[in-house]
């Protein structure tokens, strides 16, 4: 269900559908995931060094995982994404570290 009235992001309904509405203070919450995204990626990737894919890749994989699973824990809970909750972030970072593993763990395909 989308509907662009009172300008907020939500979720709610026992399906936990996601109404979109647009405000310069919506989705503090997807700010925080992509935050901590990037820097569980990037902290990873620079650990990682010549053994990994690199900081960006990691970053990318970090974040991608972060807001997936922010958005996934925040539908099916049914919290509201405006506000920035604890619940959210934690999946957000386990998420983003589940990515990371997936990239990390799948073979390279540069050419050497």
């Amino acid at each position: 269900m989308v509907s662009l009235s009172n300008h907020r992001l939500r979720t709610s309904g026992s399906l936990g559908t996601l109404a979109w509405r647009l405000h310069p203070s919506t989705a503090v919450s997807v700010v925080g995931w992509i935050a901590l995204g990037l820097l569980l990626g990037a902290a990873v990737g620079s650990g990682l060094g010549a053994r990994g894919r690199g900081v960006p890749a990691t970053a990318a994989a970090g974040t991608l995982g972060a807001l997936l699973a922010g958005l996934l824990t925040s539908v099916v809970a049914g919290l509201d994404v405006v506000d920035v909750n604890g619940t959210s972030l934690v999946a957000a970072g386990i998420g983003a570290l589940a990515l990371i593993g997936v990239l990390q763990a799948t073979p390279d395909t540069a050419y050497e």
